[in-house]
């Protein structure tokens, strides 16, 4: 198995670091935006080679990622890819035009809480697993 590539707004930066964590602690590596761009490095080059190299996109599904223009290009980079891409959907949210076009086909998992002993988490657990 490679990497997770999470992609998510900077607004929800302690969920997506609950979700690293989540990962870390079951085994599965996982990369992620600023820690994981070593410093004076492009991140437009960066990003692109992290999705590109990835083995499945866990999109952060919320108000303030589908605003974000950083989340839609990792997105759409991650669906040129033919990436896998798992959205977990983090807040009550109606999909965008532009993210229901990217993420329509795909199922979404809605987790009561960023918990590991979830139901819900241990099924990402599992998906991600898989790749």
């Amino acid at each position: 198995m490679g990497y997770v590539f999470i992609s998510y707004s900077s607004m929800n930066r302690e969920s997506a670091d609950k979700i690293k964590n989540i990962f870390s602690r079951n085994g599965i590596d996982s990369w992620i935006a600023p820690d994981d761009i070593p410093a004076g490095s492009e991140y437009a080059g960066v990003i692109n080679k992290a999705v590109k190299h990835c083995a499945c996109f866990v999109l952060l599904l919320t108000k303030d990622s589908m605003r974000s223009q950083w989340v839609a290009k990792e997105v759409e980079r991650a669906i040129n890819y033919k990436k896998p891409v798992i959205p977990v959907q983090l807040e009550d949210v109606s999909l965008t035009d532009q993210f229901e076009l990217y993420i329509s086909t795909n199922q979404i998992l809605v987790p009561s809480s960023l918990d590991d002993a979830t139901p819900e988490m241990q099924s990402l657990i599992a998906i991600v697993k898989r790749y």
